[in-house]
């Protein structure tokens, strides 16, 4: 199997195993983790401790303390060999190789099944193609015979029968008598589909209605209304004369 060019990294479980580790045990294990990438055995790997000086760029005193620290805190799997070699792996690196390889074993189970039923099953698939492609023949057939099925002019009845259920107010004779007029046509094309051209009708019959309604014209308003003018000012001579022409008409009356 091929090497990928990158590992899978989580983000979160790097933050939540390395938050209280120094910076140095973060580019450590960093380090360390690329080359477990590229190991023959992806994810394991098992050098000299001189070697492991070589990938942390350190001494080997602070090669040993370091692998040691990741040991004990758990942050990364290995073990110190009878030889004095030193082994290391990445617990997720090892079951995401464990993984892969399990999808890529299934996959391959799965094409061979398959290519094991196309091999087994050659004259059902033929024959279930070829009744596949008679019937989609017999269907645009039919589709071709509704297509090419003769325009039948509809009754008055049928027309004001579908006017009725829209309730479009279409008068059905008028509407009969203009297609007879012009040899049921709309423009310069045959007519298809009489219903349609009432539900078209309709849509001009609503427009003409807008158009002629008459404005309904708002109520007066409070300031519409004249402002009411002061009573004009008479004198006391002209005022006791109003009198006595009231008094002299009341006792007419009485």
């Amino acid at each position: 199997m091929g090497k990928n060019p990158a590992f899978q990294f989580y983000p979160m479980d790097w933050q939540r195993d390395l938050d209280e580790h120094s910076l140095e045990i973060e580019g450590a294990w960093i380090r360390i983790c690329c080359r477990l990438w590229w190991a023959p055995q992806r994810g394991r790997l098992t050098l000299r401790p001189e070697r492991w000086a070589v990938i942390l760029r350190k001494d080997l005193p602070c090669t040993n303390r370091i692998i040691d620290y990741l040991l004990n805190e758990k942050i990364a799997r290995g073990q110190r060999e009878a030889n004095g070699y030193i082994t290391l792996w990445s617990k997720r690196m090892v079951q995401d190789d464990k993984d892969r390889e399990y999808n890529r074993l299934r996959q391959q189970r799965f094409q061979r099944k398959n290519k094991t039923n196309a091999n087994i099953t050659p004259d059902i698939t033929a024959t279930s193609q070829r009744s596949s492609s008679s019937s989609l023949s017999s269907i645009k057939n039919k589709e071709r015979g509704k297509r090419t099925s003769p325009f039948v002019p509809p009754s008055i009845n049928e027309v004001k029968e579908y006017c009725t259920e829209r309730k479009n107010m279409i008068d059905a004779q008028a509407f009969v008598d203009f297609y007879i007029s012009n040899g049921w046509q709309v423009g310069k094309n045959k007519m298809r589909d009489w219903k349609a051209a009432v539900r078209t009708w309709e849509k001009r019959h609503f427009h003409q209605m807008v158009k002629t309604s008459v404005p309904v014209k708002e109520p007066p308003r409070y300031k519409d209304f004249p402002e009411p003018q002061p009573m004009p000012k008479i004198s006391e001579e002209e005022r006791k004369r109003n009198l006595e022409k009231v008094g002299n008409l009341l006792k007419t009356i009485g």
